[in-house]
């Protein structure tokens, strides 16, 4: 998802992209995202940037969140400059980064027979 310089405001596109995001999460409700979000700036002014990508960070959460999907699935991560190989996908930005299983929430297994819990003092 890519913003334009010094943005933080999501358009249609943006809002499309996070409609996928959110139905992927949906579908595999043991899946989690972190929220990468950068910033261009300079290193003269570091606080900048990483308050922009945070703020980034947070309005996407908060549409997850307000759309049903719970906050503990939700990292944002503001890392503000790019630098590196990071510096490649552009500075304006955050990507996804999806993690946990694929598929819907395991059925629980029965108890073993004759491992019932018995109540009372031992």
């Amino acid at each position: 998802m890519v913003f334009g310089a010094g943005g933080v405001d999501l358009n249609a596109a943006m809002m499309e992209g996070v409609r996928a995001l959110e139905g992927r999460l949906r579908a595999n409700p043991m899946q989690r995202v972190t929220l990468v979000a950068y910033c261009g700036g300079t290193k003269d002014d570091l606080s900048t940037p990483r308050r922009i990508s945070l703020a980034r960070a947070l309005n996407v959460r908060s549409v997850l969140i307000n759309d049903g999907i719970a906050p503990t699935r939700i990292y944002a991560r503001p890392v503000g400059l790019p630098e590196g190989a990071a510096a490649e996908g552009g500075a304006d930005r955050i990507d996804f980064l999806v993690a946990g299983e694929a598929g819907p929430v395991p059925e629980p297994k029965p108890a073993p027979h004759g491992s019932d819990v018995k109540e009372g003092n031992p």
